[in-house]
């Protein structure tokens, strides 16, 4: 049964029975795959072949692995007995060369050799390799020669036929059926003999393990401690031991760059004192356990937990003592036996502290992967080492005899199994990620099933794609019912060809759904359909010819209907009608091209459906239009409206419509972006735009001549025009037509570039700093975007090179000169273009004897600059720019600005444009900081003193605060703040109507509510100070009216006294001044001579007395007011003897001083 299964596990009956159930599937499954356009299946003969190549091919892969596979083992082996090592070294390279001749008796065997493992017969490079290190004399070679492994090639050459037994100076290599073990020199661990020697013998030994086997050198590695060594050593060299192994661990991962388990064996354990008495009683299979811990691989904590694990390890040592005492007869032996866990008590420590020194986890080393520390004995020879009796006879003083000399049992104690059920089974362990090394072995299983999952994958896959297949039917049915569902929606009178794509979509789709670009798998897996497919394209065709062809006929006879005979696109438009029917003629570049141009124009932003539009005519033209009709009407109008324009208008539209006319000249990149914007365009870089047409490389390409292309188009075009007699032209006419052309042409570039350059202009600056910097750059002989826009207008409209003449020299006479442009003329003929430009590039054309006209407008705007940088380096620019206004207000002095407007009215336009523009943004700054010197002024001098001593004060508020006469005074007299500022730095800049005062074109933004605020101080000033310093004014006070309770009322102005008493209505002169007549009163007494006072007191109590008299204007100069107490009455009527008086307290309450002007 054994037999049976082994040969059911073999890969190469799994990989024969995955051949015969392909073939199977070939033979008997053929009959559901079709292939080509008629559905055919394979024949028996072809399947027959298919079969054979599947079988061809499994063969071919199986002779493939094992040529690999023996030439891979053989290339290890040879490599490795002439492997080299550095030749600066001659000792180092002499013991790699003899580990080298270890190999040379047993190559021959191991190139032919397999290893019979738990997975079968393998090579040698397949085996796992462990590397066993330890100092001199730790019994390594020893526990391998006793530890019951299998050696396959110890009958040829004997057990120890490559390996070394007892203490070895070169490596020993030991080859068992479950993995090579090397058994390296204890010297390569200590490197004491020799350290140059040593260390590069083992350097060299490394690189040989990590060429042949270099992504896994070793599975793991087996550290040898000898327990004699641990109990004998004095404590600085067990650290110093440690310490080596340590280094030959890094030395190992830092080399090999993978991450190997590390397993520890305490070998010699014979050695300590009754060792060999306490496990005396074991039996082979018991001597072949286990005798040690493996740690917890997922855990960090190994070197913590291993006290524990001592303790436990001594407590099964405790619970079996008594057992043993028990069973043993001999004395001697009894005490040995009961004292043998308290002598590895004693060891636990010595141990512990090897372990952390050895393997603790420090910054500069990869921590290494501790898998266990286990005990055992190769065989039994030596004094055992009795530390406890030392201890006692240490202290004491006393002599200790010597325990019994072991005579060699030839027993080995607790190896067999550690190497079969602990190290061997963790072969995979070694790497840093073992989820790859799982997921690497897990690939190579499934290698051994790769024809069975091919073949469950074939059949999954025709089911799925029946399945598919039914899916597409399905959703072209589906499609199908769309169309007709959108095709009932169409209205028969609907002619828009965009209307048509809710309805050819769907038809569209289903031509797609076997689409053999799209499912390229349907016939690659033979499922493919061609008459569905075939029935889905010609439904989709038969709807393109039937509504959507006869919609974009219609829609191009729309476009020839509405066009006129003067539209440049008339001809190509007719020309692509007429090639709908006209199979000579017919180009499908035209037709669609010319489509494109139209859905673009006509749905911008609706790609989708410019795309779906086109996608449809493509398919039309490729598939043919069938039966089309044209309607006579339409062509026999275009050809009418094609007649009525002349020939070289119809080759100038042609010309316009080309691929040249098409193309964009990018002017704003050719000027640059700062240029641009300081032209005011910023980023709008298609303003700064034309046709590429109209460039010198344009013109240069354009051929003017009888025999050029656009003039033997009128040859080909003549189809369009339907007889033979249009069109037909002699040469001469040609060459009229040729001029004609040429002509129009260059009208057209000359427009363009005038529009061009009339539509730049100077962008407004924001502020002096802005001005400053804008008006530098403009002023750069190299960088200044005047010259920019010169360049490049002069690089395209200077057709013709050598034209306009150069400038002669001083004192050349007249007649010479005319001479000299009569001879050039005669040469060199210029252009339409050159003549109107003439005056604008002579700005820029430079000779040795004269410089460029440009350095004279650059000098007058390097002026400017120089005019405003003064200002804007100034301490206080706003100051600055105010004294400059106030000096041009003022002077007629030649400044930069008007320097600079006599430049630009003697330089040709657009510079002359671009040059007053300056000027003018230059003095719109100026005058910009004019206004914020003025506002910041008048608010610290004027306002402020406003706001503290007069803003919320009697008079000007009705509030109980008065103001003082002198506040008064000192702001609102003729020599007062407010008028003196005024005077000095706002008046200079106003008119005497007191309004802006313009100075070439532009005036200081004073608002109107300030001026109406100025202009009321001043009125102000002139109803209150006509007499004198103090305010004041004179009037005339003149009865009206009394109540008749009352027999006399009298007010009295200061030291004036004014009665009435019902007698004649007398006017009498009256006279107020602040400050003098600083007491009123008002007395009404009755009949019964009843007196009712009241008594006004302060500077300003004549306009109390008026407030509460409500006095009110009723004249230009009359005014009248009530005075009254306790409800008696007395109207007066005052007469101002001007216009503008102190009796109008409006004067007083409107004004209001502005923050700013």
């Amino acid at each position: 049964m054994k037999r049976v299964i082994e040969i059911l596990k073999n890969k190469i009956f799994l990989g024969l029975l995955g051949v015969i159930a392909l073939s199977l599937v070939i033979w008997f499954g053929a009959d559901f795959v079709k292939f080509g356009e008629d559905n055919s299946t394979l024949s028996d003969p072809a399947r027959l072949l298919l079969m054979l190549g599947v079988l061809l091919i499994w063969l071919l892969a199986q002779l493939l692995s094992m040529w690999l596979s023996h030439s891979k083992n053989n290339s290890m082996l040879k490599e490795m007995e002439v492997e080299e090592v550095d030749q600066d070294a001659v000792r180092a390279g002499e013991e790699v060369a003899a580990l080298n001749k270890r190999f040379t008796d047993g190559m021959a065997i191991l190139k032919r050799a397999k290893f019979d493992t738990s997975k079968g017969k393998v090579a040698l490079y397949q085996l796992p390799w462990y590397i066993i290190i330890g100092p001199p004399g730790s019994g390594k070679t020893t526990a391998l020669v006793n530890s019951g492994l299998e050696f396959p090639l110890a009958e040829s050459h004997g057990k120890n036929a490559l390996g070394g037994v007892g203490g070895t100076r070169n490596c020993d290599w030991w080859f068992t059926n479950e993995a090579v073990m090397i058994d390296t020199a204890g010297r390569f661990t200590t490197q004491d003999s020799h350290k140059t020697v040593d260390s590069s013998a083992w350097q060299g030994f490394l690189a040989l393990l990590k060429k042949h086997r270099p992504r896994r050198p070793i599975n793991g590695a087996l550290i040898a401690i000898s327990a004699q060594d641990l109990l004998t050593q004095q404590p600085a060299q067990r650290a110093h031991n440690a310490k080596l192994i340590r280094e030959r661990i890094d030395e190992l991962q830092k080399s090999f760059g993978v991450k190997f388990p590390i397993y520890v064996m305490l070998t010699k354990c014979d050695l300590v004192a009754g060792f060999t008495e306490f496990f005396a009683n074991l039996t082979q299979p018991e001597r072949q356990q286990i005798w040690g811990t493996t740690f917890n691989i997922e855990s960090d904590q190994q070197l913590n937990s291993m006290p524990h694990e001592m303790d436990l390890l001594i407590g099964r040592l405790n619970d079996r003592v008594l057992w043993r005492v028990h069973n043993e007869r001999d004395p001697a032996k009894r005490a040995l036996i009961q004292a043998f866990p308290q002598q590895m008590e004693n060891l636990k420590p010595l141990l512990v502290e090897f372990m952390s020194e050895a393997f603790a986890s420090n910054r500069y080393s990869e921590q290494p992967l501790l898998r266990g520390v286990y005990f055992c004995s190769g065989t039994q020879e030596g004094t055992p080492i009795d530390r406890m009796m030392s201890a006692v006879s240490s202290n004491f003083g006393l002599s200790r005899d010597a325990l019994r000399n072991q005579g060699g049992s030839g027993k080995s104690f607790f190896i067999n199994r550690l190497f079969k059920d602990v190290v061997f089974p963790e072969e995979e362990l070694v790497g840093s990620n073992k989820k790859l090394e799982s997921n690497l072995l897990w690939l190579r299983r499934g290698y051994f099933g790769a024809l069975g999952v091919l073949f469950v994958g074939l059949v999954v896959m025709w089911a799925f794609t029946v399945n598919r297949n039914n899916a597409f039917m399905a959703e072209v049915n589906n499609y199908i019912a769309q169309y007709q569902s959108q095709q009932s929606q169409l209205g028969q009178f609907d002619q828009d060809p965009v209307n048509t794509l809710p309805v050819l979509a769907p038809l569209y789709q289903a031509s797609r759904v076997y689409n053999q670009e799209e499912h390229p798998w349907l016939s690659g897996v033979g499922l493919y359909d061609a008459s569905v497919d075939k029935a889905a394209d010609a439904l989709y065709l038969n709807a393109l010819r039937k509504d959507f062809l006869p919609r974009f006929q219609y829609y191009m006879e729309q476009k020839l209907q509405s066009m006129s005979a003067t539209d440049e696109n008339l001809i190509d438009t007719f020309r692509t009608y007429l090639m709908l029917v006209d199979r000579e003629h017919f180009d499908p570049k035209v037709i669609s091209g010319w489509a494109e141009d139209q859905w673009q124009q006509r749905l911008p932003g609706e790609a989708g459906k410019q795309n779906d539009l086109n996608q449809h005519l493509a398919v039309l033209l490729a598939k043919g239009f069938g039966n089309v009709q044209l309607n006579e009407f339409i062509v026999t109008g275009s050809r009418q409206k094609l007649k009525q324009i002349p020939a070289g208008q119809r080759l100038y539209s042609q010309m316009k419509s080309s691929d040249l006319g098409q193309q964009q000249l990018d002017i704003y990149s050719q000027i640059g972006g700062k240029s641009a914007e300081i032209f005011g365009y910023g980023d709008a870089a298609s303003a700064l735009q034309m046709s590429a047409l109209y460039s010198r490389p344009g013109f240069k390409s354009l051929d003017f001549s009888v025999k050029s292309p656009l003039l033997q188009q009128l040859d080909r075009d003549r189809w369009i025009f339907g007889s033979s007699d249009v069109d037909d032209f002699t040469e001469a006419d040609k060459e009229k037509l040729a001029t004609e052309l040429k002509t129009l042409y260059l009208n057209d570039y000359s427009s363009q570039w005038q529009s061009m350059l009339n539509q730049l202009h100077v962008a407004k600056f924001s502020d002096m700093t802005s001005a400053t910097a804008i008006v530098k750059q403009m002023a750069d002989p190299v960088y200044s975007p005047i010259v920019a826009v010169l360049r490049v207008a002069k690089e395209n409209t200077a057709l013709t090179p050598g034209w306009p003449k150069p400038a002669l020299l001083p004192g050349t006479s007249a007649t010479a000169a005319g001479a000299a442009e009569a001879i050039i003329g005669k040469v060199v003929k210029p252009t339409l273009v050159d003549v109107a430009f003439r005056d604008i590039n002579q700005l820029t054309t430079q000779n040795e004897q004269q410089p460029a006209a440009i350095n004279d407008v650059l000098n007058g705007i390097k002026e400017l600059h120089g005019y405003l940088n003064n200002m804007a380096v100034s301490p206080n620019p706003n100051q600055a720019a105010f004294a400059a206004a106030k000096a041009r207000y003022s002077t007629n002095s030649a400044d930069a600005i008007r320097k600079l407007r006599i430049l630009a009215s003697n330089t040709p336009a657009p510079v002359s444009v671009w040059l007053n523009e300056l000027a003018d943004h230059s003095w719109g700054v100026i005058l910009q900081g004019t206004k914020a010197h003025l506002d910041t002024a008048w608010n610290q001098q004027v306002y402020s003193v406003y706001a503290r001593t007069l803003g919320d004060r009697y008079p000007l508020r009705k509030v109980r605060n008065e103001a003082t006469v002198d506040d008064f005074n000192q702001f609102l007299s003729a020599a007062g703040v407010e008028a003196t500022f005024v005077k000095t730095n706002v008046k200079p800049f106003l008119d005497r109507n007191w309004k802006p005062a313009q100075l070439d074109g532009q005036a200081v933004a004073f608002t109107e509510a300030s001026l109406g605020q100025l202009r009321g101080a001043d009125t102000l000033r002139t109803a209150l100070y006509r007499a004198g310093e103090e305010p004041g004014f004179d009037f005339t006070l003149k009865p009206r009216s009394l109540d008749t309770a009352v027999g006399k009322f009298e007010l009295q102005l200061g030291d004036q006294r004014y009665t009435y008493t019902h007698g004649p209505k007398i006017g009498k002169n009256a006279t107020w001044r602040s400050g003098r007549d600083t007491s009123i009163r008002i007395l009404f007494e009755d009949l019964n001579q009843t007196p009712h006072r009241e008594t006004y007191t302060g500077n300003w109590a004549w306009y109390r007395l008026l407030d509460d008299a409500g006095i009110r204007k009723v004249g230009n100069t009359t005014y009248r007011a009530t005075f009254n107490k306790d409800g008696r009455k007395a109207e007066y009527e005052l007469t101002s003897s001007s216009r503008i008086s102190g009796l109008n307290i409006s004067l007083l309450r409107n004004y209001r001083c502005p923050q700013g002007l």
